[in-house]
């Protein structure tokens, strides 16, 4: 099974879905982060190893894949696994089997493997950075999950939910959400797709006073990558007929009116007007520093 989508837009909770709807709910479901662990830990803690297998080895221990025995093993940013990995685990994949670290002996296991990725493996397969045959043993059945931008209708469901859930956790009783609001959410771009929602709603129920919740603390700011025009008059451009002009003193300066409307509408804040600009935090207060230009 191989679960396609944006950062955030919850494949993880689809493969939790998948496994406690599944016969396999009772038996155990594994996690693997493949860009959490060091390159060369991965097949220790996918497979295990035994007793002496290298120095620290004091006893043997069972990796990851010998735990799910039974249930389902969940490989998140399966783009990140190390070549060298992923000729492994096409290996497991076609026998259902593996050897520990340092072991001899075949140890068979029954688990279902899911995998989840933010890449486009395709691409990178054409690239030689992904095994074309790993790729195809993976996909046997995909599921892509579109942004939340692209299914705005889930978006009303998402957010009572969610008040809900807030609601339990901070001990409110807010009853609802404001009409004016819940347009401003509808109409957000989500770049961080349900993460940012639900991060979103956090905060806006955690400051919420009074009955509705109005989202004056929800810190929503344009991400639609239109950014308001600069105030004052328009940029004339230089007749170059009439001589010539210093091109960099020029595109510094138009940059920085833009970079002083975006500080404006974000309040001083670096993180926000950094996302107007389509900037990272870093990149913005370098330019700032007069050091380096937007990206």
């Amino acid at each position: 099974l191989l679960i396609c989508g944006e950062t955030g837009t919850g494949k993880e909770v689809v493969v939790n879905s998948i496994h406690n709807g599944s016969s396999r709910r009772d038996k155990p479901m594994v996690k693997i982060n493949c860009g959490a662990i060091p390159s060369n830990l991965l097949e220790s803690e996918l497979f295990g190893y035994e007793k002496g297998a290298f120095t620290g080895a004091a006893k043997a221990k069972k990796g990851l894949m010998e735990l799910a025995n039974g249930g389902t093993v969940f490989l998140d940013e399966i783009g990140e696994l190390p070549l060298f990995m992923q000729a492994k685990l096409l290996t497991f994949l076609e026998d259902r089997s593996f050897k520990r670290v340092g072991g001899l002996r075949d140890i068979e296991v029954n688990v279902r493997v899911a995998a989840a990725t933010n890449r486009d493996l395709e691409a990178e397969v054409r690239k030689g950075t992904f095994r074309e045959d790993l790729y195809y043993r993976l996909n046997v059945m995909q599921i892509h999950i579109p942004p939340l931008r692209e299914r705005r209708e889930d978006i009303p469901v998402l957010c009572q939910y969610y008040l809900e859930h807030f609601n339990r956790k901070f001990n409110k009783s807010l009853r609802g959400i404001h009409p004016d609001f819940m347009e401003t959410l509808q109409n957000h771009y989500w770049k961080g797709n349900v993460r940012e929602l639900r991060n979103v709603m956090e905060r806006s129920v955690l400051f919420a006073r009074g009955e509705l919740l109005t989202g004056e603390n929800a810190g929503l700011i344009p991400q639609s990558g239109t950014l308001p025009q600069p105030s004052g008059p328009a940029f004339p451009m230089r007749d170059l007929a009439s001589g010539p002009v210093d091109l960099k003193k020029e595109v510094e300066t138009f940059e920085r009116t833009y970079i002083d409307r975006a500080m404006e509408l974000a309040g001083g804040n670096l993180s926000r007007a950094a996302q107007l600009l389509g900037c990272t935090r870093f990149t913005l207060k370098r330019r700032l520093d007069g050091d380096g230009t937007p990206e």
